[in-house]
C-alpha cells in the first residue's frame, strides 16, 4: 500500500515535467528534423500514458469523481469543469490547476480554455 502511495506521489512531478517537455516539442515540431522527431516520439507517448494515469489517480482525488467517458486526459476533465460555469469547488480546483501548472507552458497561454 505504501509503495502504491509513493508511486502515486511521484506521478505529480513526473507528469508535469513530461507535460512541459511535450508542450516544447509541440511548439517546435515543424522546425525539427526527422531524427529529432524520432527521438521525441517516445517522450510524447510516455507523456500521454502518464497523463492517462494521472487523470485516473490524482484527477480522481482532486475532483472526487472518476473521469467521464471520453475524458481520457486530464485536460478534458479540466475543460468540462471550467465550461460548466457552476462556480463550485470543482471549478475552482480546475481553474487553480490550469493556472498553476498548465497555462504558462502552452504556446497559447491558455491550455484549458
Amino acid at each position: 500500500m505504501l509503495e502504491y502511495a509513493l508511486y502515486t506521489l511521484a506521478l505529480l512531478p513526473w507528469t508535469w515535467a513530461l507535460y512541459i517537455a511535450v508542450m516544447g516539442l509541440q511548439r517546435e515540431w515543424g522546425n525539427m528534423s526527422l531524427i529529432a522527431k524520432i527521438f521525441a516520439a517516445p517522450i510524447i507517448v510516455i507523456g500521454v500514458l502518464s497523463d492517462l494515469l494521472f487523470n485516473w489517480t490524482w484527477g480522481t482525488i482532486l475532483f472526487l469523481e472518476l473521469p467521464r467517458w471520453g475524458e481520457w486526459m486530464m485536460t478534458a476533465r479540466l475543460k468540462r469543469h471550467l465550461e460548466d460555469h457552476r462556480l463550485d469547488w470543482r471549478d475552482r480546483n480546475a481553474n487553480w490547476f490550469c493556472h498553476t501548472f498548465l497555462n504558462k507552458f502552452d504556446r497559447t497561454g491558455n491550455h484549458c480554455g
